[in-house]
């Protein structure tokens, strides 16, 4: 968990933070904090639910907000839930994908919008970007 917090400080930190606003949903942002985004890999696991919650306290604390989707350990909703993210007009999303292959078209798409991506546990095996 404290390696999803220091990518979540390091977005909010790369992405130009600010200072008010609230977890939860809403659209791209604004003058009042960042707005995030984050697709968990299954909310139906104690420890998902967990880290989710303490991702939404700690956004928060930093006057931000963040929306969480739940991926369901499938690939299908993790990709449509990024795409989701994209539309929203995020300023930076933290995804946790199945595997490399399936999560490749929305890291590009999101690079091509403009929107910083970080996958973890798993990387996107042919989207160009930092490998850590």
């Amino acid at each position: 968990m404290v390696a999803v917090l220091l990518i979540i400080a390091c977005m909010f930190a790369a992405c130009g933070g600010g200072g008010g606003g609230t977890a939860g949903g809403g659209g791209g942002g604004g003058n009042d904090g960042l707005n995030l985004g984050r697709v968990m890999f299954d909310l139906s696991h104690p420890y998902q639910q967990g880290d989710a919650a303490q991702t939404e306290k700690y956004a928060a604390s930093l006057g931000h907000s963040i929306i969480i989707l739940d991926g369901k350990s499938a690939p299908d909703v993790i990709s449509n839930a990024v795409d989701d993210l994209i539309s929203k007009k995020v300023k930076g999303i933290i995804v946790q994908p199945v595997d490399g292959a399936s999560i490749n078209s929305v890291v590009k798409a999101s690079q091509g919008a403009g929107i910083p991506i970080v996958t973890f546990f798993v990387q996107a095996t042919e989207a160009p970007g930092q490998r850590m």
